[in-house]
């Protein structure tokens, strides 16, 4: 066999070791620093050269694409937990407190969703499966009359991104005290007799732009 085929799968596994080591490092480093690290810090935590890094992630977005595809693959498990749940309302309440522990404790993928990856792919395939989601799980709600019937997807999804850029900043004061305002807001979920919702319910234009809006004005560091 000649030497070059023999070499070929040993290099594919460093290529794969190499990019696995990125994103880790990636992982660990935008956590810590946010989304404007230097990646020449990245690459050294991960121990290869910028050449490397940038060989697998010829950009950032490349790069936060991959750190975010690794973080909701650990979502998949919860969300098909959450939606084989027989209860309508602990569903519905469980799809989002799951959702706040698994984003809103990781400030950096709120700020990935609002800032750099808002037309990503993998964003608006994230949102199209949560859009579902939530239809199905209002829906049974609103079968077993345990959420007001004027309550649509675009108020979950507001209330959701509501909850996503709070309970991380409430987290750091008070560990425990973003549950309280979520029983308030999983509160104003249930039926109530003669109350009517003002008319305006977002479109998912609307909705898109309002999470632009939310992104911080500071423009990112672009070593």
């Amino acid at each position: 066999m000649p030497l070059e085929q023999r070499e070929a799968p040993a290099g594919r596994r460093d290529a794969r070791r190499n990019r696995r080591l990125l994103v880790e490092a990636a992982d660990e480093i935008l956590r810590r620093d946010g989304l404007g690290a230097p990646l020449d810090a990245i690459a050294r935590r991960a121990g290869v050269g910028n050449a490397t890094l940038y060989r697998h992630f010829p950009n950032r977005q490349c790069l936060y694409e991959a750190v975010f595809a690794e973080a909701a693959a650990h979502w998949e498990p919860i969300r098909e937990e959450i939606l084989a749940i027989a209860d309508p309302w602990i569903a519905l309440a469980s799809y989002l407190e799951q959702s706040c522990n698994f984003i809103a404790a990781d400030r950096v993928l709120v700020d990935m969703c609002c800032q750099e990856l808002l037309d990503s792919p993998a964003i608006v395939e994230l949102a199209e499966r949560e859009d579902r989601d939530l239809a199905q799980l209002l829906a049974r709600a609103h079968r077993d009359g345990v959420v007001r019937e004027d309550v649509q997807v675009a108020d979950i999804r507001l209330l959701m991104a509501s909850l996503h850029h709070l309970t991380g900043p409430v987290r750091t004061v008070s560990p425990q005290g973003w549950h309280r305002h979520l029983a308030l807001v999983l509160e104003s979920l249930r039926p109530r007799t003669g109350a009517v919702l003002p008319p305006g319910c977002l479109a998912a234009e609307e909705l898109r732009q309002i999470l632009v809006n939310l992104a911080p004005a500071t423009p990112l560091n672009r070593d």
